[in-house]
């Protein structure tokens, strides 16, 4: 996974609704402590064909993954990042504006999305 898809995951994941115990996400396959697929409540059952490729998500992991995100939401909240950038119009590239040095681009525009969902600063 590059840097861009570990970002926008990432950012996806953080605009998604809060994960709990009782409102998982469609397509999550249950697992019993045997590894044998559990009996989901019917709200939860999805009859899906193209999730028959889908790779199988416990449960845990999802909730675990959730943990570690909050975890790391909580750490970034209120840091001041400091970016530094090569210009690569039109994906990253720099200006001057009121004699400071602002970052433009896809990339910054992506930065901001996760400024607002982190709460973080950052200086370019």
């Amino acid at each position: 996974m590059t840097g861009f898809e570990l970002i926008l995951s990432a950012a996806l994941c953080l605009s998604c609704a809060p994960l709990n115990e009782t409102q998982l996400p469609a397509n999550v396959i249950q697992l019993d402590e045997n590894g044998e697929v559990a009996t989901l409540p019917p709200d939860l059952a999805v009859n899906d064909p193209a999730l028959e490729d889908a790779p199988l998500e416990t449960v845990k992991i999802v909730l675990a993954t959730q943990k570690k995100i909050d975890v790391l939401k909580d750490w970034i909240k209120g840091k001041k990042l400091i970016i530094g950038t090569l210009e690569d119009y039109p994906l990253s590239y720099t200006a001057i504006e009121n004699g400071t040095r602002v970052g433009k681009g896809v990339a910054f525009e992506l930065i901001g999305f996760l400024q607002k969902q982190f709460e973080f600063t950052y200086e370019v």
